[in-house]
């Protein structure tokens, strides 16, 4: 495998010159672009507001370096994997692999992926694209949006909400007006995102003005409970408010959010971590700093998901049933319960010994029935009756899988189900995935004994190239390489053709 430091390259594009870099990796020649900038500063005045048009810049774009990460608190674990570690408001940035040359009538697959991280931090740079961009001959597109308070801000009806949804719509129709100074087509764009990212994926394909932007759609592990609670929002962003001395936000709507749009960046995420840490004091199926995310605003996003696509004659099921869909998860995504479950001091745990079957019943299933069944006793009963294992041999270790199997179940694996049922009766391409083999090395490391198997985010490294993500210390087997090879295959035919699935030689 020959590989090439990267030379400077200047390519000329309708919005101006940009300065990118040229390398030799995977026995192609690729081109990055990085640091593009697909949307004005959201400084200032533009806090909060949606994105406008950057349009055209001054001079030649140094796009050689990643930019900023969004406004996030970085998490330790993930510090290995980013290039910048610096973060800012000026975030709205888009980088680009493309392959083998830039001839506007190559007319390339695209693939824009969307990063996860509970809509309050992760970034586009940690992805490398250049294998699938080789591999495939596609051009891979990976974006930043505003995340947390900042991208999901929320003081009622009157304030602009879902701001990073919109910041990933934005960016996608950069993509669409500009690929082809790249070489890709803009008739050919595949979106796709794993977490949170799934669900935006999943969120960004039933919005009815999307109609026409992509053609295909891949949701990737998306969360069942993307769609959270409204007026917790609204409290925590007031809360945020308060902490910072904001004391219209108490019940005004544009004064609260002029008072946050004077407050530095960095206050104002610190305090927005305070007011979330004070409000989630019950289970939250994300961190403590992720308690907020996407809402129904009745201008973005109509309704929830499951709940809108039920009508098939909807706008939203039109757009949704107008492409090609991948939904599908990890065996063990129940795995992400005993990280969320990490630190709590009032449940009495010993999370490395297991989750016993309490933690459910008493805490998970009421949590399920509030947000979602407004308290209904008998549902919150029978989620505890049917993850509670009758057989008390082995006791805690039953209860164990009972409990991530109820948390992988409720948020996994039954959104998936109902999107492709939903999507199945289109006429378009419907496929599902199962990842079921362990990496040596996973995303996320801190594991018990009990968690066996595919857990959150262990496809990425198969998917993106495990040379982007093992450390130099741990051995990739002739396995998990041709795994590797496999998952790419699939996902890139998908992106070509909209099939799911190509006839391999299955060694699994």
């Amino acid at each position: 495998m020959l590989f090439t430091t990267g030379e400077i390259y200047k390519h000329n594009s309708r919005l101006g010159q940009i300065i990118g870099i040229t390398t030799f990796k995977y026995n192609t020649t690729l081109y990055h672009f990085k640091k593009i900038q697909y949307a004005k500063p959201p400084l200032a005045s533009l806090r909060f507001k949606k994105p406008e048009q950057f349009g055209s810049w001054e001079g030649a774009l140094n796009g050689t370096e990643y930019g900023p990460n969004c406004m996030q608190f970085v998490y330790e674990n993930d510090k290995r994997l980013i290039p910048n570690l610096e973060t800012s408001e000026d975030c709205l940035h888009l980088n680009m692999f493309a392959p083998t040359d830039l001839n506007r009538n190559s007319r390339r697959p695209v693939m824009i992926w969307i990063h996860g991280g509970a809509f309050t931090n992760g970034q586009g740079m940690m992805f490398d694209g250049s294998k699938l961009a080789a591999v495939g001959d596609v051009i891979l597109v990976t974006i930043n949006y505003r995340l947390n308070i900042f991208g999901f801000v929320n003081v009622g009806k009157e304030s602009t909400r879902n701001i990073g949804l919109l910041d990933q719509r934005f960016a996608i129709e950069w993509v669409k007006d500009n690929i082809k100074d790249y070489g890709g087509n803009p008739e050919m764009i595949t979106i796709f995102g794993k977490s949170t990212g799934g669900t935006s994926v999943q969120l960004q394909s039933m919005i009815p003005k999307n109609r026409g932007l992509f053609q295909r759609a891949i949701a990737q592990s998306a969360y069942m409970d993307g769609i959270r609670d409204s007026d917790n929002y609204e409290k925590l962003t007031r809360n945020t408010g308060g902490i910072l001395n904001c004391s219209v936000c108490k019940t005004e709507t544009i004064s609260c959010l002029d008072c946050l749009k004077n407050v530095s960046a960095v206050h104002l995420l610190n305090a927005y971590a305070k007011s979330a840490h004070n409000l989630d004091n019950e289970f939250s199926l994300a961190s403590k700093i992720g308690a907020i995310g996407p809402t129904v605003d009745n201008e973005l996003i109509p309704g929830i998901p499951i709940n809108i696509l039920t009508y098939p004659d909807s706008e939203a099921s039109q757009m949704f049933n107008s492409i090609d869909y991948i939904a599908g998860s990890n065996d063990f995504e129940g795995g992400l319960f005993y990280l969320s479950l990490l630190g709590e001091k009032n449940f009495n745990l010993d999370l490395e010994k297991g989750i016993p079957s309490h933690i459910i019943c008493n805490l998970f299933a009421p949590y399920v029935t509030r947000v979602f069944y407004k308290d209904c006793e008998v549902v919150s009963q029978e989620i505890c009756k049917k993850y509670s294992p009758t057989d008390t041999t082995n006791s805690l270790s039953m209860e164990t899988i009972f409990s991530a199997n109820a948390y992988a179940d409720f948020e996994f694996a039954s959104l998936a189900s109902k999107d492709l049922n939903f999507h199945s009766r289109s006429q378009r391409g419907t496929y599902q995935y199962l990842l079921t083999h362990e990496p040596n090395w996973g995303l996320i490391q801190t594991r018990p004994s009990w968690l066996v198997g595919a857990n959150h985010a262990d496809e990425l490294v198969f998917l993106f190239g495990w040379e982007n993500w093992y450390p130099t210390d741990i051995a990739v087997t002739q396995y998990e390489d041709d795994l590797s090879s496999k998952m790419m295959q699939f996902w890139l035919n998908f992106a070509k053709t909209g099939y799911g699935f190509i006839r391999v030689k299955l060694f699994f």
